[in-house]
């Protein structure tokens, strides 16, 4: 029974996860994956098991764990999210808004530089072995939070909204300096149409932003690594404080 519960609290961490839960990932290796997780877990657990005296019992209790994997799997999600985020605005700015493609996570149509953050985001994972990190903290919440006591409090409640805010945060701390420099080029532009009326700004304006849009983002790809890894080395104690009372 122990295998069991372990399995659907991991289930969730990797339906959630980014890459792991994209719909392009088979459902069928998601649960292999879970269930290999499970084995390699359940020996190394000392913990309580649960013992349900119903049916009802017994689905509450495997609910609750894949809540829990769920709302792990979601705390990593935020942090590509907020990557999407910034380049997606970033691509608005830079007039590549036509220029989508499909988002293997949520099965939507995306900006090309969202996709592009969300898949160096990805690598900058793997590198810095963020997958063992989250693993870990998968690991230790089973002492944290033992099988079967959680529950919907308000300060699980209060972090949970106040962890998925820092999409914006890390949006922000992303795509602040490139936005910030097209827009001053577009007020410049905007500036230099009104000084001479005959000067076309939209077919100077197109390569422009594109151009300097792209240059910035080149240059901006070790500030993007940094908070990056920055927000991977606060996944933990993220976690942990989540499911503190």
């Amino acid at each position: 029974m122990k295998g069991i519960f372990i399995f659907f609290r991991t289930l969730g961490v990797i339906i959630t996860s980014p890459i792991l839960g994209d719909r392009g990932f088979p459902a069928t290796a998601k649960i292999a994956l879970a269930l290999s997780i499970a084995f390699l877990l359940t020996p190394v657990l000392n913990i309580e098991v649960p013992n349900p005296d119903s049916i009802i019992t017994l689905i509450l209790i495997i609910s609750r764990e894949i809540l829990i994997g769920v709302a792990i799997g979601s705390v990593v999600l935020f942090i590509f999210m907020g990557v999407q985020l910034a380049g997606s605005i970033m691509g608005f700015q830079m007039g590549m808004w036509l220029a989508e493609m499909v988002d293997p996570t949520f099965g939507i149509e995306i900006p090309v530089i969202a996709q592009f953050n969300y898949l160096f985001a990805i690598m900058i994972f793997i590198c810095v072995n963020g997958h063992l990190i989250v693993l870990n903290a998968v690991r230790q919440t089973f002492k944290l939070l033992p099988l079967g006591t959680f529950s919907l409090s308000n300060s699980f409640m209060e972090q949970f909204v106040a962890t998925g805010s820092s999409i914006f945060r890390v949006g922000f701390e992303i795509g602040a300096p490139i936005i910030g420099v097209l827009l001053l080029i577009s007020i410049a532009l905007g500036l230099i149409s009104r000084a001479i009326p005959e000067f076309d700004v939209l077919m100077a304006s197109i390569p422009l932003t594109i151009g300097v849009g792209l240059w910035l983002m080149a240059a901006s790809l070790p500030y993007i690594a940094v908070t990056v890894i920055k927000m991977i080395n606060k996944l933990e104690p993220t976690i942990y404080n989540l499911f503190r009372p």
